[in-house]
């Protein structure tokens, strides 16, 4: 309530009652990132700086004030939208694109192509910019891994059989000063290193 009190000598008069509108942060936005959001949320200083897209989004996020004591309003990031690629390794006759939307993104249904096999099954994972998603795993017959160069293991004493639809590698070992059971999982595709995890520096 606004009340105005009369001056006690020739002057201005007193207003009094209005106080400075607090915003708040708005709760389950989805589509952005306030993890490095730094907020002023007094509405006649309101300032968000730091706010971002959340993963699968893109835009330009921007946050306007409150008109009463509430959350402020946040735009500027829409969902990211995959589309379809072109691959000869494989077959989309079959494909069932229930979202293409990188935040919700599901995509089922593909296989691979004549004379292309999948030895370690397929797989798609959404597009990080406009564009389309990848889908990896159909390769053929002649396709094989190379050996990766990552630190903390030893190679010298490895058999390999690279190629993906008979992939064995064994003999991996830890290097000097690491430790741990050193695990190789396949490439998905040809010239494609193939993964080994599982040792550890020594602490």
């Amino acid at each position: 309530e606004i009340t105005a009190t009369v001056c006690s000598e020739a002057g201005d008069y007193t207003l009094a009652g209005c106080a400075a509108i607090e915003c708040t942060r708005p709760a389950d936005v989805a589509g952005y990132n306030f993890t490095n959001a730094a907020e002023v949320l007094t509405a006649p200083d309101f300032a968000v700086t730091g706010l971002a897209c959340a993963s699968g989004y893109e835009g330009t996020p921007e946050a306007t004030g409150c008109d009463a004591a509430g959350p402020y309003a946040v735009s500027g990031c829409t969902p990211i939208l995959c589309t379809r690629p072109e691959n000869e390794a494989f077959d989309f006759s079959g494909v069932v694109e229930t979202s293409l939307r990188a935040p919700d993104f599901e995509v089922s249904g593909i296989a691979c192509a004549e004379t292309f096999t999948a030895p370690t099954g397929i797989t798609t994972e959404p597009c990080t910019v406009a564009g389309p998603y990848t889908v990896a795993g159909c390769v053929t017959d002649t396709a094989a891994c190379v050996r990766p160069s990552t630190a903390g293991y030893v190679f010298d004493g490895a058999t390999e059989e690279l190629t993906i639809v008979t992939f064995a590698v064994s003999g991996v070992t830890c290097a000097p000063q690491y430790t741990g059971t050193p695990t190789v999982t396949s490439c998905n595709g040809d010239q494609e290193a193939y993964t080994v995890s599982g040792c550890e520096p020594e602490m």
